[in-house]
C-alpha cells in the first residue's frame, strides 16, 4: 500500500482477513482492506468494506475512524443523511484528529443541504 499499490494491497489484506477470522490480525486487515479500497478510488467496494468493518467489530479502536471515512464516502456521492449518520458516531471518538474530521464532516452536511 505505501508503493501506491492499493489493489494489490486490497487483495492482500482480503486473504489475511479470510485466512482466519478469529485471528488477532483479522480485524486489523478487514480495516485495512477498506482503506487501500479507498484510497484506490473503489468507493463502491470501500463503503462496503468500512459498513463490514463496523458491523463485525463495533467496538474496534478504529470504529470511530472507520466510520469518519465512511461519512465522507457518502458525502461524495450526497447520501448527506447516511453520511451525518456516520460522522455523528465518530464525534465522541478518543482520537482528536477522529473528532475533528466528523466535526468538519457534519458542518459540510449542513452546508450541502442549504
Amino acid at each position: 500500500m505505501r508503493a501506491g499499490h492499493f489493489a494489490r494491497a486490497a487483495e492482500a489484506f482480503a486473504r489475511a482477513a479470510d485466512h482466519d477470522d478469529s485471528a488477532p490480525l483479522a480485524e486489523d486487515a478487514h480495516y485495512w482492506r477498506a482503506v487501500a479500497l479507498a484510497r484506490g478510488g473503489d468507493g463502491s467496494a470501500a463503503r462496503d468494506a468500512f459498513e463490514a468493518f463496523i458491523r463485525e467489530f463495533p467496538s474496534s479502536p478504529r470504529a470511530g475512524e472507520a466510520s469518519v471515512m465512511l461519512g465522507w464516502l457518502l458525502f461524495d456521492r450526497r447520501d448527506y443523511t447516511g453520511a451525518a449518520r456516520r460522522f455523528r458516531a465518530a464525534v465522541t471518538d478518543p482520537s482528536p484528529r477522529v473528532r475533528t474530521s466528523a466535526a468538519q464532516g457534519l458542518q459540510a452536511v449542513e452546508h450541502a443541504g442549504r
